[in-house]
């Protein structure tokens, strides 16, 4: 009954912005490479930015950072981490040296996960990449466990986010902008292309749970997602 109150307030909202014109747009970055092709999301609005999803190491981190400041002359105000794998938030330190202004923001349990596993991943991807291409330490995020944000000026379109979801982990984000009918999955959906990650998902329970996600996300019907790796599909009747 809950998930069903949760499913008709989202799509209740959806319908409420797209009447409106909307304020929001996306674009997306794929971190190649040494970063694993993840894909960063940038959400423009008329007087601010944010992006989700930082990549895994340094050069990525750089070309991100430029790739930013050539997309949009709008301040970025908040970076959020969708969850705790290395792959979208270790090179924070590199990215938010260019925009010192910005916000780093993850859930809680992702927070929590990333202090504990931060050092060991450093120590580990260093000894594979070379010390040059990882950070020294790791920036982490603050805790931002509330379910939507807004950018300046742009208050009518908020951005859902949508947690704690199961996906190849259990500290899934997901970022829901109903505005423009647009989805940033993370790690909850993958291109055809790749092979699903599935070292974390210990039980039956836990692939369960992944299909339960994948189950919300079909009754968003969202028009457009933004998934890791790849960056973007259409979906139509879902």
């Amino acid at each position: 009954m809950l998930r069903n109150i949760v499913f008709s307030s989202l799509l209740a909202a959806g319908a409420t912005c797209v009447s409106c014109r909307p304020k929001l747009r996306t674009e997306h970055f794929l971190n190649s490479g040494p970063s694993l092709d993840m894909a960063s999301a940038l959400i423009i609005g008329s007087e601010a930015a944010a992006i989700i999803d930082l990549p895994l190491a340094v050069p990525q981190a750089i070309e991100l950072a430029d790739w930013v400041a050539k997309t949009t002359d709008k301040p970025l105000v908040a970076a959020f981490a969708s969850h705790f794998h290395p792959d979208h938030y270790l090179s924070g330190a590199a990215f938010l040296a260019k925009f010192p202004e910005t916000k780093f923001y993850a859930n809680s349990k992702a927070v929590d996960l990333v202090k504990n596993d931060a050092a060991e991943r450093i120590k580990a991807w260093k000894n594979v990449l070379g010390d040059d291409v990882i950070v020294d330490k790791a920036t982490i995020p603050t805790s931002y466990d509330y379910t939507f944000f807004t950018l300046p000026g742009d208050y009518s379109s908020p951005i859902y986010l949508l947690s704690l979801l199961a996906g190849d982990t259990v500290d899934e984000t997901l970022f829901w902008i109903p505005s423009i009918s647009t989805l940033i999955a993370g790690d909850s959906v993958y291109s055809h292309t790749l092979h699903l990650w599935l070292a974390d998902q210990l039980s039956p329970a836990l692939t369960d749970a992944w299909l339960s996600t994948l189950d919300f996300i079909e009754h968003l019907k969202p028009k457009r997602v933004i998934l890791y790796i790849t960056a973007t599909t259409l979906l139509s009747n879902c």
